[in-house]
């Protein structure tokens, strides 16, 4: 057996150690978080929350340092770091990373704070890693890796270097390497748990955004003060908007501010709006929506309420542009029209040869109405015969032409031209039989007058004919006899 017939079969490849280390790193970085943005109103809830806890630092950290009595100069100090964070982190707005990374350096110093305060109090130190783990919520990388950083500088250069800085032990002291890779074993359990919960709530979201992203309607949802907090990319490419520029927008203003005249809508008559004010689910068909470069499109919403153990919290609204379904619900009442007022008898047949429809001029010339007719063969009024023979044409040819002879409900007997023809679906499989009729009854007592007088006409010709072939014969005889 030749030697690398076994290391074929284990490495395909060829290069065993080269696919090992591809194969370990597209594990690392499927395992990995891919850094999706949270959804707005999801993250900004976050960063709220880390800005009230930044404030509950500026006040507890000073708090502590007087305890401490260290004096009201450490205590400003301490202070300063969660509060200039807080303030930044409020102030900057639209800035996802600078907001984060602010609140993170805020953190992390707070940290650093609570160890000097405490005169390197070791179970301080599980502040930094308690705020590594809170910092993964905001599930992006630039605060996440400056905390990580930050703690690895502190006690990996400050702890080693001047140990009495950052730890209160004497084999801290005397083993600050020791301590280091201590305190590195607890940022790293701590950063993969915060890593695995952090890859776990963005394929939560990944897939709750594909799911939204994938719907044909538009989607949006409204918070209490009416303004958008998500929308899905359907929404944005039927209003014109990217998504960034729909979201914190009040949908009325934006694109539901005038009704299909043009006239302004005012809000307190808008259903988009009630829906945040009664909680009920409200449908608006047939209004219109304004797009980003001024057009306008007709629409379908439904909007409902969104609750949170029975308090209403916002709203969704789901939308369709409807201009196809209005332009072929506009055609399609004009060809009702049509049929409805056509002075040919029209009527509709299954595949059965039972009738669906008739108009009403079908009504007018067979005397039944749709209650007695519906459901119906024209045996009715062509007699089985004839209609047995329809049928065998139909299944012949798929139509027929041609005169037939029928009764109406009253027993009158009517000549009628009669075409049928098969009408099939897009793909060619037959639908339904469409029958139009046109009495011929007057046009036939007509011909037959016609055909009458001409029948005297010739005959009168004849008469004469042989009258003046009589009357030469008898001037011949008359000749000769005198």
């Amino acid at each position: 057996m030749p030697e690398n017939f076994s290391t074929s079969l284990a490495f395909p490849n060829g290069h065993p150690s080269g696919n090992f280390l591809r194969q370990l790193a597209e594990r690392i970085r499927t395992a990995l978080p891919e850094g999706r943005s949270l959804p707005e109103d999801v993250w900004q809830r976050r960063h709220r929350g880390f800005l009230i806890l930044l404030w509950l630092h500026a006040v507890g950290l000073p708090a502590f340092a007087l305890m401490k009595g260290l004096g009201a100069g450490v205590a400003l100090i301490a202070a300063a770091f969660p509060t200039s964070a807080a303030l930044a982190g409020g102030l900057i707005k639209n800035q996802r990373k600078v907001q984060a990374s602010l609140v993170s350096l805020g953190f992390l110093t707070s940290s650093a704070m609570l160890v000097y305060i405490s005169d390197g109090y070791i179970e301080m130190h599980f502040h930094y890693f308690v705020m590594v783990t809170l910092l993964a919520l905001y599930q992006d990388w630039t605060p996440f890796l400056l905390s990580i950083g930050y703690v690895l500088f502190q006690h990996g250069v400050g702890g080693v270097l001047m140990p009495h800085t950052v730890y209160n032990h004497p084999d801290a002291w005397a083993h600050p390497w020791k301590w280091a890779l201590i305190h590195a074993a607890f940022l790293s359990a701590a950063c993969t748990g915060s890593l695995v919960a952090w890859r776990v709530n963005e394929r939560h979201h990944a897939r709750t955004q594909l799911l939204l992203n994938s719907m044909a309607e538009g989607l949006y949802g409204l918070d209490l003060n009416g303004k958008i907090v998500f929308a899905n990319a359907a929404a944005a490419k039927l209003t014109g908007y990217s998504v960034e520029e729909l979201l914190d927008q009040s949908p009325h203003q934006l694109l539901h501010h005038s009704k299909p005249d043009g006239t302004p809508y005012p809000e307190e008559d808008c259903p988009i709006h009630a829906v945040r004010t009664n909680g009920e689910i409200h449908s608006v068909v047939g209004d219109m929506y304004r797009r980003k470069d001024g057009t306008s499109f007709p629409v379908e919403c439904l909007c409902n309420p969104i609750k949170d153990r029975g308090t209403l919290v916002g709203a969704t609204v789901t939308f369709l542009d409807i201009t196809k379904r209005e332009h072929d619900q506009k055609n399609l009442r004009l060809y009702r029209k049509i049929i409805t007022d056509a002075d040919y008898a029209i009527s509709i047949l299954d595949l059965e040869g039972r009738f669906t429809y008739q108009n009403d001029a079908h009504a007018a010339l067979v005397g039944y109405d749709d209650d007695e007719l519906i459901g119906k063969t024209p045996a009715l009024f062509l007699g089985e015969a004839s209609f047995t023979g329809l049928v065998k044409g139909l299944s012949k040819t798929g139509g027929f032409r041609g005169e037939l002879t029928g009764y109406t409900k009253d027993g009158i007997p009517k000549y009628l031209d009669l075409s049928v023809f098969t009408v099939s679906d897009v793909a060619g499989a037959p639908l339904c039989f469409v029958a139009i009729k046109r009495d011929i009854t007057e046009r036939k007592r007509l011909e037959a007058q016609l055909l009458q007088s001409q029948k005297m006409e010739g005959l009168g010709r004849l008469a004469g004919g042989i009258a003046h072939d009589f009357n030469n014969l008898l001037t011949i005889i008359i000749g000769n006899a005198e």
